[in-house]
């Protein structure tokens, strides 16, 4: 009975995300259009527009829940051997322009190919949030390193304010620290429920005024 309680629960959570993308998606369309009216005044447009970020929010917040549930249903079944090395390179070109505008210097340092079986799509995930994290919690002008070993990988940036995150909370849902009130708060929640589900250990540490995330294979 147990299990039974725990499957419904699990199929009510996805069926109610899955459920709210459609209206959001019809909202927001609705409001980009209003927006062009050019009867509105200045603080009208104001009002539309914080209405829209926060409708955006939520949208990417249900989208990433939706996706945790997935994950923690076993539901990304497809496997393959993910070259670790091969999608980050490919990552770090479609990201270009954003590292370009905030001047980053890039480093990737590739000992050995870390290969995982595991869903590709999930993969590029993992690596997509841990590199758009290090842009985005970066300075102007500041530095990112990748190192890849045979049996992990990690992620390593200058800090804004030279101080550690709280390890004990980071990969908790919904823990935003003090830096983005706009962000979900669950992006290394994803990146920690992915690495749970392929035996992957993610691991953060502060070192030299850098954030280090590691990914590593426990197998």
């Amino acid at each position: 009975r147990n299990e039974m309680m725990f499957d419904e629960q699990k199929a009510f959570i996805e069926n109610a995300s899955h459920e709210l993308q459609t209206p959001l998606a019809i909202t927001l369309g609705k409001l980009e259009l209003l927006m062009t009216d050019e009867g509105l005044s200045e603080g009208q447009l104001l009002q539309l527009s914080q209405i829209k970020q926060s409708l955006t929010r939520m949208t990417h917040l249900n989208k990433s829940l939706l996706m945790l549930t997935r994950i923690e249903n076993h539901q990304y079944k497809e496997t393959e051997s993910v070259s670790f090395q091969g999608l980050i390179t490919a990552i770090l070109d479609d990201l270009t322009d954003l590292i370009e505008y905030k001047e980053l210097r890039v480093e990737v340092n590739a000992l050995q190919d870390f290969r995982v079986e595991m869903n590709k799509d999930l993969a590029a995930i993992l690596i997509s949030n841990l590199v758009r994290n290090a842009i985005k919690y970066n300075f102007k002008g500041g530095e990112i390193k990748v190192v890849i070993r045979g049996d992990r990988f990690e992620v390593q940036n200058s800090s804004q304010d030279h101080l550690p995150l709280d390890v004990e909370r980071i990969f908790k849902r919904f823990h935003k620290g003090e830096q983005d009130a706009n962000s979900t708060g669950l992006g290394l929640a994803i990146v920690k429920s992915i690495g749970d589900a392929y035996q992957l250990d993610v691991s953060y540490r502060f070192k030299e005024g850098r954030h280090c995330l590691e990914v590593r294979d426990k197998r």
